[in-house]
């Protein structure tokens, strides 16, 4: 969509609907409000666990277990009878801070190509396939492809862009015939991560699940979905690194405290953590395991959405940056620590 909308919308295709239902009735505000302050109680926690600070809900942890790390929400660890999942593969910006040596980190960096695989947030017009929807710019201050987060780690790594197939709206879950590329597993998808000249990745970024948040996915659905995805990336790219990525906070305006957002709960009763839980559970369980960055931490809670973002869930320019350089500094300790070669 690219048309300017009021900043209080949540402008990922079909948001704006299901706020609206979500609005409707009194019974639907109730569950909405109690689902936030749940949300903003994990938001809270994962930026103490970023920290090194120990998580209210679980039993203490070092500071190197819990940097990055994040708890699911207590109903969903209740209902799968699993314990909560920590970002073994990320690494706060402190201690990516105190890490090796950057230059030589983006030694190894420096020359890769890389592919996005994205929703609305990795868009740029005329940088994605012609069938893909874009959202950016769309009269956001992201006015030139330099200051999308995606180009912002390729200018700070040396990479070089093989693809971007990234599409507004698209989702995880969907129909693998699918003729437009709209789901992520789909062979149109797939057949779009390669160069125009068609070249393999070196790095595959893969950054999404918020769609399917959105629009109420289940979350047997929404795993099954992003493990048939995994496959079929690895087997039509068996020598790409695939690093998968958790999703930003979704927020949408709350109008019981001005100017201030709050974390959106799906027609599930659930927010965007439960999907970034089988995200990280996912990456951690496959064997071997994928790398994942948790860029749910990068910077942008719901407390400053209002800085960091066109509406409360698209970065803009501010939080465009907080998420390249949270993404380059867990690129480098990928390549510090061997997961990403030479």
């Amino acid at each position: 969509m690219k048309k300017t909308v009021p900043v209080k919308l949540i402008l990922l295709p079909v948001m704006t609907a299901l706020l609206l239902c979500g609005c409707a009735t009194a019974s639907g505000k109730a569950s909405g409000s109690a689902a936030g302050t749940s949300a903003e109680t994990i938001w809270k926690t994962a930026d103490a666990g970023a920290s090194g600070a120990s998580s209210a809900e679980t039993a203490s942890a070092s500071a190197s277990d819990t940097a990055g790390s994040l708890s699911a929400p207590a109903s969903q660890t209740a209902s799968s009878g699993g314990s909560p999942a920590t970002s073994g593969s990320s690494v706060s910006p402190t201690d990516a801070d105190a890490g090796p040596d950057t230059s030589a980190a983006l030694s190894v960096l420096a020359g890769k190509k890389l592919t996005i695989c994205g929703d609305s947030i990795s868009t740029y017009e005329g940088y994605i396939p012609a069938a893909y929807n874009d959202f950016y710019p769309a009269g956001t201050d992201i006015d030139d492809v330099s200051k999308t987060w995606w180009m912002q780690v390729i200018q700070k790594t040396g990479m070089t862009l093989c693809s971007n197939a990234s599409s507004s709206g698209s989702t995880v879950s969907g129909d693998l015939n699918d003729p437009v590329g709209f789901c992520y597993g789909s062979s149109v998808r797939l057949n779009d991560l390669q160069g125009s000249d068609g070249s393999s990745p070196d790095i595959i970024l893969v950054l999404g699940g918020a769609n399917d948040a959105i629009n109420g996915v289940s979350l047997d659905t929404f795993t099954s979905a992003y493990q048939t995805m995994l496959d079929r990336m690895q087997s039509q790219y068996p020598n790409a690194q695939i690093i998968c990525m958790t999703c930003l906070p979704i927020t949408m305006w709350d109008d019981g405290n001005e100017m201030h957002y709050r974390p959106y709960v799906n027609p599930l009763g659930m927010t965007i953590e439960f999907y970034n839980y089988e995200i990280r559970t996912i990456c951690k369980t496959r064997d071997p395991s994928v790398p994942f960055i948790d860029s749910y931490l990068c910077g942008i809670p719901p407390d400053n959405a209002l800085q960091n973002s066109a509406d409360g869930t698209h970065p803009n320019a501010a939080g465009a940056t907080l998420l390249a350089d949270y993404v380059v500094q867990q690129l480098e300790n990928f390549a510090a620590d061997g997961t990403i070669t030479q």
